[in-house]
């Protein structure tokens, strides 16, 4: 489990006690990853009541949101590790609360169901009843990468050591931050490409695309300007 793995890594960092609500929030994205692919080994389960049905479904889409929010939280706190002004905190706060409402609109709009094969009960999560406020959501986990990343690539132009094309440990955590931030607009990209075309090799995409995700987000650097 790339989740668990990672979620433990997380939390020695932590316990380190070096950038607490950075690692704080690397500890809660693994730990949501992994307790989301957990439940996932319960839909496998047949002869499921629609009850049972219902509580795995909003507990895996709960862990969901508590995953690609502390994302979001964790992606604006790369701009935070340089610079953060007042417009920088008032669009970071905005954009949460909208990503916040949104995810909380598409849990609402989903309908866990149990399906009957060959004698068999299968319960599916009924995301499908969602599409449309997934749609807002990838949109809006869309711009927040734009967003950070255009904030970046200035932050990055105006230093020091970019304009004396010199490579230094800035630079490389610089480049290695914008390497977050293009798996996770590839990932979101992905959600959105599911939504209109799913696929298995897409969703096979999806989910290397959360582990190389998980691995950039969880390896320890340390600011330099």
């Amino acid at each position: 489990m790339i989740g668990l793995h990672n979620f433990v890594k997380a939390v020695l960092l932590y316990r380190a006690g070096r950038e607490k609500y950075l690692n704080l929030l690397k500890v809660i994205f693994n730990g949501s990853i992994a307790a989301y692919y957990m439940i996932e080994f319960l839909f496998a389960t047949n002869d499921l009541s629609l009850d049972e049905c219902k509580m795995i479904s909003y507990a895996q889409i709960s862990f969901n949101f508590i995953m690609m929010q502390s994302l979001a939280a964790f992606m604006f706190n790369l701009i935070r590790q340089y610079e953060y002004n007042k417009f920088d905190k008032l669009i970071n706060i905005g954009l949460l609360v909208l990503r916040a409402g949104f995810h909380i609109a598409y849990i609402f709009s989903i309908n866990p169901h149990v399906n009957q094969l060959i004698g068999m009960s299968f319960c599916n999560n009924g995301i499908e009843s969602g599409r449309n406020q997934l749609t807002n959501l990838v949109l809006i986990d869309l711009f927040i990468d734009a967003y950070v990343m255009v904030r970046l690539m200035q932050i990055l132009r105006t230093s020091s050591s970019f304009r004396n094309r010199s490579v230094n440990i800035f630079t490389l955590v610089m480049y290695w931050n914008l390497m977050n931030v293009l798996v996770s607009l590839w990932y979101h990209m992905l959600m959105g490409l599911n939504k209109f075309e799913y696929s298995q090799s897409n969703m096979v995409i999806k989910h290397l695309t959360l582990i190389a995700l998980s691995y950039l987000v969880t390896i320890d650097t340390k600011k330099r300007r």
